[in-house]
């Protein structure tokens, strides 16, 4: 049986994520839906844009200063601590302020069974490396799909989606919801 009900996000969250991970093949059975009265017919959409630092600061500092939980995540560690440089000023004014917890720069990963008010998912979720020895291994271990040279890379690919969809459906409220900044290609 597959759960259905989300309890955290609204409807446009959940089908955004859902975008991501149905590329993983795997994910047909998902049709998640919003379940919490208090945004199940709120509609907001998630924001695909351009990496602005500048900008990013003043949506933090305008979720901060309305009582809102932020949270800034990231695929990789690297990303992670650029924002923590760029993202100084308000996360030490939040420290400042008792407030430390209010703003969270975490991985993909590490966003596990949270949630914030807004969230901002920065970099991009997709895996572009290769690791032809672990291909090779996967090849031999009969791992993967049939046929499929790049084992590894697809898995780790996949696992990147699928982390991704975790990372978007932290966001609970449809009035701040998720913002998705792209490294530019």
């Amino acid at each position: 049986m597959t759960l259905r009900d989300n309890y955290r996000s609204h409807q446009w969250v959940i089908d955004a994520a859902e975008q991501i991970v149905i590329r993983t093949g795997g994910a047909s059975d998902k049709g998640g839906l919003a379940a919490n009265p208090r945004v199940m017919n709120d509609k907001a959409p998630v924001k695909v844009l351009a990496p602005d630092y500048g900008h990013m600061k003043q949506e933090v500092l305008r979720h901060y200063e309305q009582n809102e939980t932020i949270l800034l995540l990231s695929r990789r560690r690297k990303d992670r601590d650029e924002i923590s440089r760029q993202l100084d000023r308000p996360t030490k004014r939040a420290a400042d302020e008792g407030r430390k917890d209010d703003i969270k720069i975490l991985t993909y990963h590490a966003s596990k069974g949270l949630q914030a008010d807004a969230v901002f998912l920065l970099g991009d979720c997709e895996v572009k490396s290769s690791s032809p020895y672990k291909n090779d291994l996967y090849r031999q271990a009969k791992m993967g799909s049939q046929g499929d040279p790049c084992g590894y890379d697809t898995s780790q690919c996949h696992e990147a989606l699928r982390t991704a969809y975790v990372a978007i459906t932290r966001a609970i409220k449809p009035a701040t919801g998720t913002w998705i900044v792209r490294r530019p290609k």
